[in-house]
Parts: structure tokens; sequence; C-alpha cells
């Protein structure tokens, strides 16, 4: 029996969804879909469901929407996908960016302090839910230092051998999601 495959990318800053041409490294790339979102394009799923955005969002975000919103934000809008509320996180269904939620607590949100283990348990049972999942983190771009990138589980070796820059990480994940639905084609 195959074990299913799920695919958490913790996104750590990085690009928008933006528009195609040469300025866009995901115009272009070969098997982008589903990850290769363009502006004012509809999102190609290629036979991927269970797809979801980890974090968390209060009421203040809606109610007071910033002018610049993060790449992951808007790629999450242009994919359709539900934004998860503070009662996900109360839920246990979602993580706050800042996932120990002190800083929701300092903002005077109703919401328990989590401690980083806690916090990876709630992300961890949502992978375990999904076949991808994106998470953002997005404080160490306040401070701009070069991020690196972390691969772990089953394929490691085989994904971080083909990662050279931030363009190469969609085609690795799309690799690993569609190899079972490629084998299934023959």
């Amino acid at each position: 029996m195959i074990a299913p495959v799920s695919v958490l990318l913790f996104f750590i800053d990085g690009l928008g969804i933006g528009t195609r041409g040469p300025h866009n490294p995901f115009d272009g790339l070969d098997d982008a879909a589903p990850l290769g979102i363009f502006q004012d394009e509809s999102p190609l799923l290629a036979g991927i469901d269970e797809i979801t955005f980890a974090n968390t969002y209060s009421e203040k975000f809606f109610q007071e929407r910033p002018r610049w919103i993060s790449a992951t934000t808007a790629a999450v809008e242009a994919a359709g996908l539900r934004f998860n509320r503070l009662d996900d996180l109360r839920a246990g269904r979602a993580v706050f960016m800042y996932f120990t939620n002190a800083m929701l607590i300092e903002r005077g949100e109703s919401v328990d302090l989590r401690t980083p283990e806690e916090a990876g348990e709630v992300l961890a049972g949502i992978v375990a839910a999904n076949k991808f999942t994106l998470y953002e983190y997005f404080i160490t771009d306040k401070i701009g230092n070069p991020v690196p990138t972390i691969v772990w589980g089953e394929h490691r070796e085989e994904i971080a051998a083909r990662i050279h820059s931030l363009a190469d990480i969609t085609p690795g994940i799309v690799d690993v999601l569609t190899r079972g639905t490629r084998d299934d084609a023959r």
C-alpha cells in the first residue's frame, strides 16, 4: 500500500502571484499547476485537492484591510480559498503567523498562548489532513536576512537536490504531488 503524500510549504516571505511575463519566475515553468497562479487567471487544480492555508486572520484584517497584503494572502484570494478566522485558531484548525499567539494577545484578542511545540502540533495536524498546506511566517522579512530552504520528509533528498532558487520549489512540489497521478495514467 502506498502512503498518501502530503506537502507543507512553509512560506517565509517570497513571490506574489503577479502577472505573466519575463519578470515572473513562475511564468514559463513546465507543470507549475496548481501552484503557478497568475493575477486575473482562474487556478487549475490539476487533480490535486485538499489544499489549505493554515494561517489565521483577525477580524481587524477584514475591517481595516491593509493597503499592502502578503503574497500568500493574494494567492489565497486568487485561489478562492477560505480564510481562517480566530474561531479556527481557538479550535485548533489554524496557526497565527506569529505562532505562539503572543502578538494577538498583545492586541487584546482572546486566544490562548501556545508554546512553539503546541503550535507545531496544530500545524502538523493541518498538514496531515490535507495534500497541500501553505503556512507563512513573515516576521523574518522585517529584518531582511536571506532565508534558507529546509526540506524534510520522505522525498527530502530528491527535492533538496533540485532546489537552487525559489523558482525550483514549485516544480519539486508538483512532481511529488502528481507522481501517483502520472503513474496511474500509464
